[in-house]
C-alpha cells in the first residue's frame, strides 16, 4: 500500500485474482461455508497442503483456480 492508502499494481492484481477465485469457488461449491472449508482441507493433489496455504502468490492462486475448474 502506498503513502496515500492506494494499492500498488502487484497488490491490486492479487486482490483481483482473490476476488475472481472467491467467485469461482462459491459458484463451484454453491455454498460459501463449504468453499471455506475446502480451502482449509489438505488435498492430495497439493501434496497434502491446503489450497489456502498456496494463495499468497499469483502462481498459487492460479493453481487453486485450476483445481476448482477440475472439480467443476
Amino acid at each position: 500500500i502506498g503513502l496515500e492508502g492506494k494499492l500498488d499494481a502487484v497488490a491490486s492484481e492479487r486482490l483481483l485474482l482473490l476476488e475472481q477465485l472467491a467467485r469461482h469457488g462459491e459458484s463451484v461449491f454453491e455454498d460459501v461455508g463449504v468453499f471455506a472449508r475446502w480451502l482449509r482441507r489438505p488435498l492430495r493433489v497439493l501434496s497434502g497442503h491446503a489450497p489456502l496455504d498456496l494463495m499468497d502468490t499469483s502462481t498459487g492462486l492460479t493453481l487453486v483456480d485450476t483445481i476448482l475448474g477440475r472439480i467443476e
